[in-house]
């Protein structure tokens, strides 16, 4: 495998692993101590170690294990260590990198964080929401969008999720599904590069969560 290839499904798997970490502490209410976000990052990573796409990467994967089940371990520190590490390297940002800048971005500059959506849960309006399988199958091991990215929102904000998006100029966005009553749209996301190849792809399906009411 050439230096390029490690390098993208290094940063593949460190950012699809905090993209993880941080939806899922976002489900948890109150403070989420350290020894807990390594449980939730050894979690999401130690089946990548039977994961054939990730066979190259299977030493660092035990390194990233150890930490995580060390006492006194921060895997999470370590994680951005090395995402900082291979940007730098490489000097590129994928699309799994993308999406997590997009996430960042709906939380700080227009307070909407988002969440993984969990069967029979009752989900929760101003949050975005989305599916936990697209995180682990919609970039392929170069960390490059290979289908569309389903996003949910229910908010008075939800007819312009679109241009916020769009606005952040990391995906084209396109509204799959609006429901202006429910206040509830359905986005599409496609990276700018290749859009007219993703749209393509086949669509996920178009049933919007149903969210309860403050």
């Amino acid at each position: 495998m050439s230096d390029v290839k490690y390098f993208n499904l290094i940063e593949t798997i460190v950012v699809d692993s905090l993209l993880y970490l941080y939806l899922s502490v976002s489900e948890l209410k109150g403070f989420v101590s350290r020894a807990k976000r390594n449980e939730i990052l050894v979690r999401y990573i130690k089946p990548k170690l039977k994961d054939g796409n990730c066979k190259n990467a299977k030493v660092e994967l035990k390194r990233l294990l150890i930490i995580g089940r060390s006492k006194g371990g921060d895997l999470e520190k370590k994680l951005n260590d090395i995402h900082a590490h291979v940007l730098k390297e490489m000097g590129n940002v994928t699309d799994a990198q993308r999406l997590f800048d997009l996430l960042e971005i709906m939380k700080y500059q227009y307070k909407i964080d988002s969440r993984f959506i969990i069967e029979n849960e009752v989900r929760k309006p101003r949050f975005i929401y989305l599916l936990q399988a697209h995180i682990e199958n919609c970039f392929g091991d170069d960390g490059e969008q290979v289908a569309p990215i389903s996003l949910f929102l229910e908010s008075p904000k939800a007819n312009e999720l679109e241009g916020m998006v769009n606005n952040t100029g990391l995906f084209i966005a396109e509204v799959h599904e609006i429901n202006d009553t429910m206040q509830q749209v359905h986005l599409l996301l496609h990276p700018k590069s290749r859009v007219g190849e993703s749209k393509k792809k086949s669509s996920p399906s178009s049933n919007m969560p149903n969210a309860s009411q403050d």
